[in-house]
């Protein structure tokens, strides 16, 4: 009679869990540009599509450029003024660092000109 081992091992596959690579956190700052929101990055981040998460007086943007690897224009229905409030969610999946972290959730206000 063969008896088998019923000792549980990892999957090799995915490798272990506790040693894998983290991305690191990007933080934001914020500006007005022509009635458009920039946003400056303090490291190179990667945008997937319409951040929608990314709110200004509590409206999603309408269009993202990207104007270099650290900084984004946003364009919103109506021009971004000075004393709105802009809301970056935790984890937006749209915006990512280019080690594959995320950009900290962040509450700005912008500053008038």
């Amino acid at each position: 009679m063969i008896v088998h081992s019923r000792r549980k091992q990892r999957n090799r596959a995915k490798g272990d869990p506790a040693i894998r690579a983290k991305g690191t956190t990007v933080t934001v700052a914020a500006s007005i540009v022509a009635g458009k929101a920039r946003l400056t990055f303090n490291a190179p981040v990667s945008v997937q599509g319409l951040p929608a998460g990314i709110t200004v007086a509590g409206q999603s943007p309408a269009a993202v450029t990207i104007v270099s690897p650290t900084v984004i224009d946003l364009t919103y229905a109506a021009p971004v003024a000075a004393a709105d409030v802009l809301v970056l969610p935790a984890n937006e999946p749209m915006l990512r660092s280019q080690s594959g972290g995320y950009v900290a959730a962040t509450t700005l206000t912008f500053p008038g000109t």
